[in-house]
This record gives structure tokens, sequence and C-alpha cells, in this order.
């Protein structure tokens, strides 16, 4: 999207960040966090916390996309889900993805699996 003239701000958390800037270049990733971060904005902020919550929905209230990859539930868990950014970004078009899917697993269908 950056490379279409789109800002793009990629919001981390302070400890973790984005664990593709610890992937070696002997495994054949190369400069992975590089390529797939190229023209984006960093910014590390703990939406855990009701103060990381408030700078989020600032964020997104000036935002026209919101794109989440947690697992399902996890967004809302930490109060910046759908309905809590569409409070203040009506327009807004909000994306979550994930690789598992967006029905929550019950603790016994998780251990199944």
């Amino acid at each position: 999207m950056s490379d279409l003239g789109a800002e793009v701000i990629k919001v981390e958390t302070p400890l973790a960040g984005d664990h593709a800037r610890l992937a070696p270049p002997e495994m054949g990733l190369g400069d992975m966090y590089g390529t797939i971060n190229q023209g984006k904005k960093s910014l590390a902020l703990n939406y855990r916390n009701s103060r990381g919550r408030e700078l989020f929905l600032q964020l997104a209230a000036t935002a026209d996309v919101v794109l989440e990859g947690f697992r399902p539930t996890i967004a809302d868990k930490y109060g910046i889900g759908y309905k809590a950014v569409c409070a203040v970004k009506p327009d807004i078009v909000y994306c979550s993805l994930s690789g598992y899917g967006q029905q929550a697993l019950s603790a016994a269908r998780r251990a199944r699996l």
C-alpha cells in the first residue's frame, strides 16, 4: 500500500516488536523484515494498558483502514477491536486476518488439535 502512496503505520508491541527482525540470513530469509515492511512507519505501543489503548484509538480515528492479525477475540480483549475503533471512526475499513480463521477455539477443541 505504501508503494501506491498510502501512509502505513505499523503498530508493534514495545518488547517483542516484529519477529521478522530476528530472522537470521542463514535461514535463507535474507532481509525479510525490510522487504515486508518497506515504506511503513513503525510505532511501539503498549495497547494492553489504558494509555496505549487511548493512543491506538486516537491514531485509528485518523486512519482510513485498520488491519489487525490477532487471534480471534484478542483485539476485543485489549479494547481495540472493531466496535471500539468504529466508535471513534464510524467509516473505518477494519480488516481482521488470522491464519486459523475467525472462530475462537475452546480449550477442549485446541487440545484435540
